[in-house]
């Protein structure tokens, strides 16, 4: 299951080191709160007791069994204990990957103790390998229709598409986009106004200099994500 988040790239700019000092603005709690607020009312996940937030790098590599074996087994079993949410970057790569398949290798524990693990993947929309595999009818529709129904600001989810993991094997679409893993449970895929074309963002923040914009928006669903792992634990007001 997932949901989109649409917000203004402005009101996030100068969250990557290449930005001027005086654009630096932090993510906004508002912004946090609504997604959060639809997670739990809409979606139905109960409040986390806990947020087991794992941040590792997306690339490959090797894990001794045994090692992988207790690093599954504790992570699930704190879950479950806890009534946490695990939050990752939602990739099917590198630690996240692994993430996925212990919530996967620990199904049938899962099911056996009545519980669920809310396992959730928040990522910048347009790092998600063949990211149009999501979009449904309306969105495909002419940018009038699509700014009507997806305003800015506001979560919309989408109907349940099919998405198919395809791993890119060219060298630059694999430093600039990932699929998504298969085994998380949410996706949180926030949306920035600017779209697909990096030019448009280099232009309007960066002017001549040509920073790596897949590193500015990992950098700025980083900042975002924290934002609401924070606000998840928040006491709210009775």
């Amino acid at each position: 299951m997932y949901m989109k988040y649409k917000f203004y790239v402005n009101d996030y700019r100068g969250l990557s080191d290449d930005a001027p000092p005086h654009t630096r603005k932090p993510p906004s709690k508002e912004d946090s709160k609504t997604i959060l607020d639809h997670m739990i009312y809409t979606l139905k996940l109960p409040t986390p007791d806990l947020v087991l937030s794992v941040i590792g790098s997306a690339k490959a590599f090797k894990m001794p069994q045994r090692i992988k074996n207790e690093f599954q087994r504790r992570l699930i079993s704190i879950a479950l204990r806890t009534d946490a949410w695990i939050i990752t970057s939602g990739t099917n790569s590198g630690v996240m990957k692994e993430v996925g398949d212990a919530v996967d290798n620990y199904r049938y524990e899962i099911t056996k103790r009545l519980k669920s693990i809310a396992c959730i993947g928040i990522t910048s929309w347009y790092f998600i390998t063949d990211y149009e595999q999501l979009q449904s009818e309306w969105e495909r529709a002419p940018t009038r229709l699509n700014h009507i129904v997806s305003p800015i600001g506001e979560v919309y989810q989408n109907n349940p598409q099919l998405y198919r993991v395809r791993h890119p094997t060219d060298k630059n679409e694999k430093s600039k986009s990932c699929p998504l893993d298969p085994n998380h449970t949410h996706f949180i895929l926030l949306e920035d106004v600017y779209g697909p074309d990096d030019n448009i963002w280099r232009k309007s923040f960066f002017g001549d200099r040509n920073p790596d914009l897949t590193v500015t928006r990992n950098d700025l669903t980083l900042k975002f994500r924290d934002k609401i792992e924070k606000q998840a634990i928040t006491p709210t007001d009775p």
